[in-house]
Parts: C-alpha cells; structure tokens; sequence
C-alpha cells in the first residue's frame, strides 16, 4: 500500500517544483492559472499560450499546470535508440505527468463525496506541520516563486493540503483496508507456482572445451577430432594428480579457457539446469546429464546448429539434486506478492469507477504544442 502512496502521491514532488501552486487545478475557470508566466521561467511553448489540456469532471487541467512539473526533464530528454525523435520522448513525458495529475483528481473527486472523511482541523496540524518543516524563510522563498500574494499562498497551500490528505483517506479506504490475503490464497498460489517458481531443478556445473568448424566445411571434422582428442590427452595429464572433482576442476579451467572456441570460453564455465529452455547444445547437455562427476568425459561431436558443428569433452565438478522452497519461506514472498498484486487490481477498480463517474477528455493537440516546432529548431542549430 505505501508503494502505491508513494507512485500516486506527487505532494512531494509538487512542494519541490517552484510553480507548485499552478497544478493544483481549480472548478471552472481557475484562478491564478491564466497569469503569464514569471519573468524567471522559460515560456512553455513558443507562442506563450496556456490552452486546456485535460478536463476531469468540473475541473481544468492547463497546459502550463504541466509544464511546471515535467519542463526540466523535457529540456533533458533524449532518445534511448538513434531512430527514435526526441519529440516521442518528449510527448511521453509530458502525458505521464498528465497521466498523474488526472488520477490525482480523480480521487480527490471520489473524496469529496465523503467530507466527513478530513475534518478542517486535521488539515490544519498538517498544513502547521508542513510549514515547520519548510521554515518561514523557503516558504517565502516559494511564493515569491509562485507570485502570488502570502494571503494567495496559504490559501492554495491549504487547499492543496486537504485534498492530499483527501486522497490518501480514500486510498486507505477503498485500497488497503479492502486487501485482505488469506492463508488459502497463498496455498493455492504456491500450488499453482511450485513446479515454475519454487522449484530449482537439478543442476551440474561444467568446465568444456568446445571447437568449432562453419557448416560447409564438414570434410575437416576428422582433423578437428583429432586435435579435440590430442587437448583432451593434455588436460587428462594435467589433472590426473587431483584427487576431488573441486581440485580438477581448479586445474582444469585454466585449460578451458586458453582452449575452448564458446562464447564462454573467457571463463569455460557453464552451470546447466535441468529444463527445457536450457541455452546449451541438446547433445552438450545430454552427455552432462549422463556423466560421472569428476571425470574428463569423451571428445564427441555436438549437435551444432546452421552455421556450425563440432566436437567437446567436459569435466562436471559439481552436482546438486533439484530442490523445492519450503512453504514457509514462500508464504512470505507470495504474501508480498499477493498484497502488490491486489494493491494495483483494488487501484485500477477505483480509478475505473471514478472515470465513469467522472468525464475525462484530454486535448492531446494541446498537451503537445510546441513540441514539434521546438524539435526542428533543435536540429537545425
């Protein structure tokens, strides 16, 4: 549940962003939203204007209440991959800003159904509390920021305030009191889970010698069998004095890794479960199944693939037998499972029944003005 608090409640994010005010949102024409922007602050879009970009119920969402949160990471953003345009990442962010603030007054909404949930004295040891903690000196720093007079500033400061603490109560209601995990619903969920998730299959560790050969040259595997045979003679010399498969082992890697053409070849170490979707060659993995631990296998030819075919030997110094986690210590993480799992489902329930309860239209024409333009002139300079 405190996740979720956390994901959802932007209060601390607000209190840090200079024009915290401005997101808000007020019913009908929102006071304070249409003021151009201080003198201090970038313009939010090129022809400086302030469009609707989002309604939720009675209230507005502007363009600039947007801005304010996600202009800094804008000015930041940069494609992950060449292809794609800055103005993808750019649109993205801003909608997940948006995305945030409408479900912030969404539940707001569903909280004013219920006044008697935050009293007005409540509101105000939070609204002392939070004023303490900021100091006289970076609230009045704060609201020179937000330009506003100090009677203008409390006035929103507590507005803000009550509706988090809004938010939050009906968040407890109607998320964290309703998740509710049984002892029968982690049983049947281990159940379900045992063989996929608490279950570690059998397992051998391995040092091989792997050399290959493209396809199309096949006539020469008699000559890479020899060399495999002629390595294989070197390594069973190299540790014939060993007496434990964890000391051929120690001598052995070395050789695997000067010797072995795999792409593990840096370590020549593979760690093999038994399952289906193990990453090894089908006749590597067999063999290991079948092969006494801490002893140098046969050279043989490996089942290869498309472009290539070749020969192995192995040595497997470790062996252990498949495992099941204990119930016990399962119920703990499928615990913590289940509560996240209901935590997010009980959310979106909530949020799916105040967007029926409450219209939301979003102007995506004007959630992305500028953007565009601001690319193109980015590119061009």
């Amino acid at each position: 549940m405190r996740r979720i608090l956390n994901r959802f409640c932007i209060f601390t994010v607000l209190l840090l962003a200079p024009g915290f005010l401005q997101g808000c949102t007020s019913r009908g024409e929102p006071e304070g939203q249409t003021k151009p922007v201080a003198a201090s602050q970038p313009s939010p879009t090129p022809a400086a204007q302030n469009p609707e970009v989002a309604a939720v119920g009675p209230y507005r969402i502007l363009l600039n209440d947007v801005l304010l949160l996600c202009d800094e990471r804008e000015k930041t953003a940069h494609p992950v991959a060449e292809a794609t345009p800055v103005s993808v990442i750019r649109k993205k962010i801003r909608k997940n800003y948006l995305d945030q603030m409408i479900e912030r007054r969404l539940l707001v909404l569903g909280a004013l159904a219920h006044p008697e949930w935050v009293s007005d004295a409540s509101t105000e040891r939070e609204v002392q509390r939070q004023l303490t903690s900021l100091g006289p000196d970076e609230v009045e720093r704060r609201r020179k920021l937000a330009g506003v007079s100090k009677d203008d500033f409390l006035m929103q400061f507590r507005r803000f305030i009550k509706e988090e603490l809004m938010k939050r109560e009906i968040l407890r209601r109607e998320v964290e009191q309703k998740n509710e995990v049984t002892e029968e619903m982690i049983k049947a969920r281990y159940e379900n889970d045992r063989e996929k998730v608490f279950y570690r299959p059998d397992s051998w560790a391995v040092h091989h010698v792997d050399q290959y050969l493209p396809k199309e040259k096949a006539a020469d595997m008699p000559s890479l069998k020899a060399k495999m045979e002629a390595l294989r003679d070197q390594a069973s010399s190299l540790i014939a004095s060993a007496t434990s498969p964890e000391a051929k082992a120690a001598l052995f890697a070395p050789f695997a890794r000067e010797n072995s053409q795999h792409s593990d070849a840096q370590t020549g170490y593979a760690y093999i479960y038994d399952r289906l979707d193990v990453k090894f060659d089908p006749e590597f993995v067999k063999r290991v199944k079948e092969a006494t631990l801490g002893e140098l296998s046969q050279v043989f030819e490996l089942s290869g693939d498309d472009k290539q075919i070749g020969y192995c030997f192995f040595l497997t110094f470790e062996q252990r037998p498949g495992i099941y986690t204990p119930y016990e210590q399962a119920a703990r993480i499928i615990h913590v499972n289940l509560l996240k799992e209901q935590s997010q489902k009980l959310y979106q329930e909530l949020l799916d029944r105040l967007r029926q309860e409450y219209k939301v239209n979003i102007k995506e024409e004007n959630l992305f003005m500028g953007i565009s333009e601001a690319d193109a002139a980015g590119a061009g300079s």
